[in-house]
């Protein structure tokens, strides 16, 4: 399912897995949103099975309309905006 938010106040179209471990976003995106970002040794797997290179973690501000929430993110190379992952889902009932 593709979620339509804002991250930093840039517009990001996240697709929501539970089914990831992590929440993750877009390395351009975190770019853009110029976020202090600090070391990760998380290690992450595409799904099609490819091992990713995290730039780090950071706070990031999810903006979706009336509702703004933090959250902890990993940056990556990633073939869409963001992923809304268990653990956002976990945080954010």
């Amino acid at each position: 399912m593709f979620v339509e938010l804002n991250i930093q106040d840039v517009p990001a179209k996240c697709v929501l897995d539970t089914g990831a471990t992590l929440t993750r976003v877009y390395d351009s995106n975190s770019h853009l949103c110029r976020t202090h970002l600090s070391e990760t040794m998380s290690q992450m797997k595409s799904v099609s099975d490819k091992y990713l290179s995290p730039r780090g973690k950071g706070n990031f501000t999810l903006d979706f309309g009336q509702e703004k929430l933090t959250s902890e993110a990993v940056v990556a190379d990633l073939q869409v905006d963001g992923i809304l992952g268990f653990d956002f889902s976990k945080e954010n009932k």
